[in-house]
Formats: structure tokens, sequence, C-alpha cells
């Protein structure tokens, strides 16, 4: 409307009250807006900081549980090695009893050549017969999923600044598909809808 033909005083003063209680109404309304605005940003970085601390507490916790699988696997892998070591030590000592028995005392041996020759040959067949490798090995490894935790992380959350289930606008296009019925039921086929 142009206001710059109107002669009526009177009507100018009426008109400039009116937008002068528009605008004092439209400040209020944004100082309004702007307080919950902020107000919902304090939440919204709370509700941010909860969620990151329980997915860091998860992730702390799977560490925890990780560890514990290493120290268990060690464990088992070490209890394998140290019964085999015990083995062979047990029978290196009957080695060296038997060997030491047969060399130190010649008038022994020879009164009992038949003995100590069936007992150094049983040692001797049984060490044949053993796996001297270890039983176990050294390998332990942590398999981890790095990118992927990375992209889980990056792609973690979002902030928006839509108000939830915004569309943008009242009623969809009649082209849009529907999000609530499947487009087979959406088909009338009759002209009242």
């Amino acid at each position: 409307m142009d206001y710059s033909g109107c002669t009526n005083h009177g009507q100018l003063v009426s008109e400039t009250q009116q937008r002068i209680t528009q605008l004092q109404q439209a400040i209020a309304n944004i100082q309004t807006v702007r307080k919950h605005l902020k107000r919902n940003a304090a939440e919204v970085k709370s509700d941010i900081n909860g969620s990151i601390s329980r997915q860091l507490e998860n992730l702390r916790n799977r560490e925890v549980w990780l560890l514990s699988q290493v120290e268990i696997v060690e464990q088992a892998k070490e209890e394998v090695l140290r019964g085999q070591q015990d083995r062979l030590c047990q029978l290196l000592g009957g080695l060296k009893t038997h060997l030491e028995y047969s060399t130190d005392d010649p008038s022994t041996s020879a009164a009992k050549p038949e003995g100590l020759k069936r007992r150094l040959s049983t040692s001797l067949d049984r060490l044949d017969s053993l796996d001297l490798r270890p039983q176990e090995s050294p390998h332990l490894t942590f398999n981890a999923d790095v990118h992927g935790l990375r992209d889980a992380i990056l792609k973690f959350g979002q902030v928006d600044g839509k108000p939830s289930g915004y569309l943008g606008k009242v009623f969809a296009s009649p082209d849009t598909p529907s999000s609530c019925l499947p487009p087979s039921w959406e088909e009338y086929g009759d002209d009242e809808h």
C-alpha cells in the first residue's frame, strides 16, 4: 500500500501505531524464539554429551573385555607350553641320570648292563616319539576394523534445525508416494477419491 498519497493525518497515525504494534510483537516473538533456541541448544548439547559419553563407556567396556580375552588366551597357551616344557625337562633329567649312572661307576654299570641299556633305550624311544616343537605358537594378534569404527564415529548423530516431523508444508503433492500405505492400497479406481 502506498501511503504517500494519503491525506488523512489520523489514518496515517493509526496505521503507524498498528505497524509499531506489529513490529513490537514481531520483536517480542523473535526474542521468545531466541530464548527457546538457547534453551534447546543447551538441551541438544547435553544430549550429545550424554550420548557420546555412553558410547565412550561402551568402547571402554569393550577394551576391558578384549584385554581380558588376551589374558585368557595367553594363560591357555602358557599352560600348554608349561606342561610340554615340564615333560621335556623330566625326560632330559631322566636321560642325564641314566647317562651319569652309566659313566660314573663302571663296576655298577658292568654289573647291570642289560637294565641300563633297557632304560636308555626306553628313554630314547620316548624321545623319538615326542614332537619337540612347541605345541603352541607365540602368535597373538588383535584385529580391528579401524576404518569401519572411524566411519561409524564420523557418521554418528546428526544435528537438525527443523522440528521433528517437519515436512516443509502441510500437504504433500499428489505425485508424492504415500509414506503410510502401499501404492496398491492407495489406488481407489473411482473418480470420487
